[in-house]
């Protein structure tokens, strides 16, 4: 029922105690607002004023008595941040309720009792799927007067639980009750940005694991590491996953050798000691034709690994329009029409475009397709084949399309970009908002960004240019040498 958890630095605990034995009842000094921070560094990065603020509703212990409400999505930080603050401020943490379900014994009330009266942090986490019991749970505990009357089910005693932290966590998209917000603090937990995750491992998930696991000065990591596992780990789960993949290659790396002197880290030992696959250099030129694409995906689960694959669109008589054959949802088959409309607006004013035919859209590759982030390689093969125009096999691209060519932000690019390169593309054209996260997953492999499929056309007329005077360039230098 009960868990305390020391996190971050190994000497925090005691650092707390000597600050706290001095200043039991007194606001929070600034060195343990620093010290917060410091721990915290690495796990939930860049929300240092988030901390500032909840600092500040915890001033003086539970003076403000205000429930903090921590809004983000899974693997943003929120948990961390609750056991963070039972390491300052020397307290349990106390899980009440993981979605609709209360942890308790024979009688939860009794079992808030017996910690509360320790000036515990009660802890409801994802309360966005929370039941009625959770709800009404929470509510009494966020209000002074309620709050100061629990009833204890096992002695029937009633006891104050006003000294209690209220913690309560939500999804990005959760619905907080308006009663829970006027009398709470919220503190949002935004989405990692690519390039946060990757500073977190270079300033600190790294340095700290290579000192816990004692192999300072014995391990130096390159300094495109950091990017490269970022661009291999989930887009979903926040740094957990980057900061086990950083542990898991310090551990095997020490196993692997005598580590005595110091050690270069690579991409090379990354991928091998992760398990990730080899990039391959395939032969393109048997598959560049008009009327295919090259789309890059992630995969529902999240369980596989992202890859390329091909969108096919085939001309044929019969009524304009497009249908879709394959496994794949109500989303993509939408998102189709909307690429079908932006193709064709845009090749109705090209001479000698193929318009007025049938579109069958169908892909290869890959099981199934859903979502709308294929709409701009639905497009792209669209438009090759009412061009008749081979687009090349080379080119990635991953982003949403609407009807009036705007090219739209989707997720996991940077892992979408590395999972290109990989797979052997040199260039990869992703939405302008999507930029940055692509440049993260970006080694060798050229990044364009566009933000409307007029930007796409004019990229791929200039592509195709290049690929033909370089073709003919090729062709005239072995007709040299059959010459001479």
């Amino acid at each position: 029922m009960c868990e305390e958890s020391t996190i971050g630095l190994a000497d925090a605990s005691g650092k707390v105690k000597d600050m706290y034995m001095q200043c039991d009842e007194e606001p929070i000094p600034d060195c343990g607002k620093e010290m917060l921070h410091e721990m915290l560094d690495g796990m939930v990065w860049g929300f240092h004023d988030a901390f500032d603020q909840a600092c500040s509703v915890m001033e003086g212990g539970v003076r403000t008595r205000r429930p903090l409400l921590l809004l983000g999505g899974h693997g943003t930080g929120k948990s961390a941040f609750a056991n963070a603050l039972s390491c300052v401020l020397l307290r349990p943490v106390v899980t009440v309720s993981c979605g609709k379900v209360l942890i308790h014994g024979d009688d939860l009330l009794e079992q808030v009792a017996m910690t509360g009266k320790r000036n515990c942090i009660l802890l409801f986490e994802e309360i966005d799927h929370a039941g009625p019991d959770v709800l009404r749970l929470l509510l009494r505990l966020s209000d002074n007067m309620t709050a100061g009357r629990i009833h204890d089910g096992m002695t029937g005693e009633v006891w104050d639980a006003t000294a209690c932290t209220v913690v309560a966590t939500f999804g990005i998209d959760g619905i907080i009750p308006t009663i829970l917000i006027d009398r709470g603090l919220l503190i949002p937990f935004p989405r990692f940005k690519a390039s946060d995750k990757v500073l977190a491992l270079k300033e600190c998930v790294i340095p700290r694991t290579i000192k816990e696991m004692g192999l300072t000065g014995k391990l130096l990591f390159s300094d495109d590491v950091p990017a490269f596992i970022v661009s291999h780990s989930s887009d979903i789960c926040g740094l957990r996953e980057a900061v086990w993949s950083v542990a898991h290659v310090c551990r095997k790396m020490a196993e692997a050798n005598d580590v005595k002197d110091a050690m270069d880290v690579g991409i090379e030992d990354v991928r091998k000691f992760l398990d990730l696959k080899k990039p391959v250099t395939p032969d393109f030129e048997d598959f560049c034709s008009a009327g295919l694409a090259t789309g890059i995906g992630m995969p529902v689960s999240g369980l596989l690994d992202p890859g390329t694959f091909t969108i096919g669109a085939n001309l044929s008589d019969g009524s304009e329009g497009v249908d879709v054959i394959g496994s794949c949802d109500d989303s993509f088959k939408a998102s189709c029409h909307e690429a079908y409309i932006a193709a064709r607006g845009q090749a109705d004013w090209m001479p000698g475009a193929q318009t007025r035919m049938h579109v069958t859209i169908s892909f290869s590759g890959v099981e199934d397709l859903s979502g709308p982030s294929a709409g701009l390689a639905v497009a792209v093969a669209i438009y090759s084949a009412f061009m008749g125009m081979a687009v090349p096999p080379w080119v990635a691209m991953t982003g949403t399309c609407s009807s009036k060519g705007k090219i739209g932000k989707v997720g996991a690019v940077e892992q979408k970009v590395a999972a290109a390169q990989d797979d052997g593309c040199l260039a990869a054209i992703v939405p302008e908002a999507n930029k940055e996260d692509a440049l993260v997953g970006g080694g060798h492999i050229k990044i364009v960004s566009v933000k409307t499929f007029d930007d796409v056309v004019e990229l791929l007329q200039q592509i195709v240019a290049e690929v033909s005077e370089y073709d003919e360039a090729m062709a005239q230098e072995e007709e040299d040498d059959e010459e001479e």
